[in-house]
């Protein structure tokens, strides 16, 4: 699994209760490791972290076993728009438009000098005549 999908299904896990019915007794790093398998202790810190800075999960106020979790109102409006897989799509696809219109960017200006060739070489064929 990617990064990205890892921190989907962290979000779909949270938000539809894939994981078990015991989900809210768990505490977030459990569910990180039980969602995302195959995961390293560091790489469940940086999930933990990247979800909690962009404000898609949240710690309860008042909790017995201090770490509760929760995904937040944003973080569900974002798993509905398609989440982390989505928004690396449109990424993607921004690059690829950038460089495209770089390149054509560059074929238009050898076409310009084309162009420009082409009418000097008219304006003295009509000199000439």
């Amino acid at each position: 699994m990617t990064l990205y999908e890892k921190l989907d299904a962290v979000l779909y896990g949270l938000m539809y209760g894939i994981v078990n019915e015991k989900v809210q007794k768990l505490k977030i790093r459990d569910v990180i490791r039980i969602v995302a398998k195959d995961s390293a202790n560091w790489e469940v810190e940086h999930i933990y972290e990247l979800l909690l800075g962009a404000g898609y999960i949240e710690r309860a106020q008042f909790s017995p076993s201090g770490d509760p979790h929760s995904i937040t109102h944003k973080g569900k409006e974002f798993i509905l728009a398609g989440g982390y897989k989505q928004q690396n799509a449109e990424q993607v696809l921004e690059h690829k438009i950038k460089t495209g219109t770089v390149d054509s960017f560059k074929y238009g200006k050898l076409a310009f000098w084309i162009s420009v060739l082409s009418l000097i070489v008219a304006c003295i064929a009509l000199m000439k005549s």
